[in-house]
């Protein structure tokens, strides 16, 4: 029996913390691409999309979009430089019970696990690589897909239900991320929004993007997984 349920999930702040790996990769991609010294100064990257980073960096900083050379420059610099950052792993973190509730939504049939990043597939499968874990993620959205996380969301979505083989129940689509950006664009396609306070916005930040379960950290809804399969 194909799986019915669809869990996606954010990476940085979610599943992993890479001790900014991927800001100093992309600092080293906006020099080398596009000549930019200090990309980030009054930018907000939590919850962006890497697409939009890139989009919106340029428009902040020189006054225009990238073209389509600076922007695959841009993509190749960041993933060579991410790999150099990841390597010593310095202050790389699994986020404690992310191992254990990947590998129970894995080997629950009814379930389908993908990811639904900002971060470029293959930012994300780097950053996961060191978990052991990347290849439980069968499908997902990613950054390339879409500059807005709903539509990455969607992405993902339609990703799913081409293994499947038939289309998802949108609220069996459950989105886990650490910040308001992952609620918002859960409700924005009328998933099911999973907020879990391990990442940079604490509970009361997430309570206030009302989303439909809000947990510390991953540890508690695997209790709540757990729990719901006893009863």
């Amino acid at each position: 029996m194909p799986a019915s349920r669809l869990f996606l999930f954010d990476v940085d702040g979610t599943l992993v913390d890479c001790g900014g790996a991927g800001r100093r990769a992309m600092t080293v991609a906006f020099r080398e691409a596009l000549g930019l010294e200090q990309p980030f100064d009054h930018y907000d990257l939590l919850g962006r999309v890497d697409s939009a980073i890139v989009r919106e960096v340029c428009e902040q900083r020189l006054g225009r979009l990238p073209d389509e050379a600076e922007v695959q420059r841009f993509y190749q610099v960041y993933v060579e430089r991410l790999a150099i950052e990841l390597e010593p792993r310095l202050n790389y973190r699994v986020l404690p019970g992310t191992g254990e509730t990947v590998e129970a939504l894995a080997a629950d049939p009814a379930v389908l696990l993908g990811l639904g990043t900002g971060n470029f597939e293959a930012g994300a499968r780097l950053k996961l690589a060191p978990t052991g874990y990347s290849h439980r993620f069968k499908c997902g959205g990613f950054g390339q897909d879409a500059s807005l996380r709903p539509d990455v969301l969607r992405a993902g979505v339609r990703r799913a239900e081409a293994l499947l083989g038939h289309f998802l129940d949108p609220r069996e689509v459950w989105v886990i991320g650490d910040s308001v950006r992952d609620v918002q664009a859960a409700q924005a396609i009328g998933a099911t929004s999973v907020a879990i306070a391990s990442g940079w916005q604490d509970e009361a930040t997430l309570s206030a993007a009302a989303p439909d379960y809000l947990f510390a950290n991953m540890h508690s809804l695997f209790r709540e997984l757990t729990s719901a399969r006893t009863h």
